[in-house]
């Protein structure tokens, strides 16, 4: 299992529809997608949701979700993942805001 919180690597614009399987939504909208760089040595790409495209910079935090891509022809999501800000700090921060009393909080 990988960690969800990565770095930003490098990150462009898409100003026009992508080829199939990719179905974009009707008009097209241009979206940011990125790559990003796992703890574990992988990368990997994937669109860039939650900032706007001009305030996005390499190697801030960002984490992976599992959101809708697009629906198919008969209605059902296709989902894949994507990336947003990360929106913890410090992991062991949030498990002592939680509670979870097994992790040491850092200064």
């Amino acid at each position: 299992m990988l960690i969800r919180r990565v770095k930003l690597l490098s990150f462009t614009l898409v100003c026009y529809p992508p080829p199939f399987p990719f179905v974009a939504p009707q008009p097209f909208v241009p979206f940011a997608i990125g790559e990003v760089a796992f703890p574990e040595g992988i990368a990997i790409m994937g669109q860039l949701v939650g900032k706007k495209y001009e305030d996005l910079k390499i190697g801030m935090d960002v984490e992976m979700i599992v959101d809708k891509l697009f629906e198919d022809e008969q209605g059902n999501e296709v989902v894949g993942w994507k990336f947003r800000p990360s929106k913890i700090v410090n992991i062991a921060c949030a498990m002592a805001l939680v509670g979870d009393e097994s992790v040491e909080a850092v200064a």
